[in-house]
């Protein structure tokens, strides 16, 4: 084959082949994690912190605002961070900001009642987290600004029951009167009640706050770390996956930054290669047409 031709395959390469090569190159990692290495943010290091500094006499307000449309964006983030909670023995009310927050829930927590398990019930297992002891959901309360508001002013006066229908005398909740009785928000959300949270939470009431945002919604929230209003947030599957390093659990957040990696090279690769192709080809072509004219 002349030099010419290969150029001339370079630079027209059948795109089919690319689709291909990207589609390998996404399932493989799916099927077989590689573990490529990843660097990670100051961000993601403050919000591991956080995690790493509970114990067993810090409550935790967790604001569960994620629904299907944000779940695999920020799955790998949320397992992590409460498989770290679990670990902690920190307590932990759990607040729904979508309809559809019980039902993500639940794959993660399952529903030890129902014998419903989830991804983290080995964790719970391990770690003796029970139900009504460390933890209690108080379901689909983040409704607006209002009831955000309202709930960090006093929450037995809009919460007496969790989502079952079930009183929550004797538990815990009795010993929290309004928001500044909790140590940390943590909030997964695509932008439900964060802004309210941050107005009537951490504003008023000066509770730290880490955030898991989903990628539209970190310009908008970058500010607040710049405030310090937000003290750490991680930052769409990058920032999940990069706390998955950082616990050493690795997860679906580093098996996508796997694709992501390998894919990156690859379609860098056909750039160059399309360029050497396209300038070479060219440059032959021109000179053949010299030499006819000659």
């Amino acid at each position: 084959m002349s030099e010419n031709g290969i150029f001339k395959i370079m630079a027209t390469l059948d795109r089919r082949i690319i689709y291909l090569l990207i589609f390998i190159l996404t399932l493989g990692p799916v099927l077989n994690p590689l573990g490529l290495p990843i660097a990670v943010t100051q961000e993601t290091v403050t919000y591991y912190s956080y995690l790493q500094d509970l114990n067993e006499d810090d409550v935790i307000w967790a604001a569960w605002e994620t629904g299907f449309s944000a779940w695999n964006e920020l799955k790998a983030g949320i397992i992590a961070t409460y498989r770290e909670v679990i670990k902690s023995g920190a307590k932990m009310v759990v607040a729904y900001g979508t309809t559809e927050d019980n039902a993500v829930f639940q794959l993660v927590f399952g529903d030890p009642q129902q014998g419903i398990r989830g991804i983290l019930s080995d964790d719970l297992e391990q770690y003796d987290y029970q139900y009504g002891r460390d933890y209690i959901v108080l379901g689909y309360v983040l409704v607006n600004e209002a009831s955000t508001s309202s709930l960090a002013r006093d929450l037995h006066s809009v919460v007496t029951t969790d989502y079952k229908g079930n009183s929550l005398d004797g538990t815990f909740w009795d010993d929290l009167q309004n928001a500044g009785d909790f140590t940390l928000i943590i909030d997964f959300s695509p932008g439900m009640q964060t802004n309210a949270m941050i107005r009537h939470w951490v504003m008023d009431y000066g509770v730290p706050m880490i955030e898991g945002a989903i990628g539209v919604n970190i310009p908008s929230l970058m500010p607040y770390i710049s405030t310090g209003h937000l003290k750490a947030m991680l930052q769409s599957t990058r920032g999940c996956a990069e706390l998955e390093y950082l616990a050493g659990v690795p997860g679906p957040g580093l098996t996508s930054m796997d694709a992501f990696t390998l894919i990156h090279y690859v379609i860098v690769a056909f750039i160059i290669m399309g360029n050497i192709g396209y300038f070479g080809w060219e440059k032959n072509s021109k000179q053949k047409t010299r030499t006819a004219v000659g």
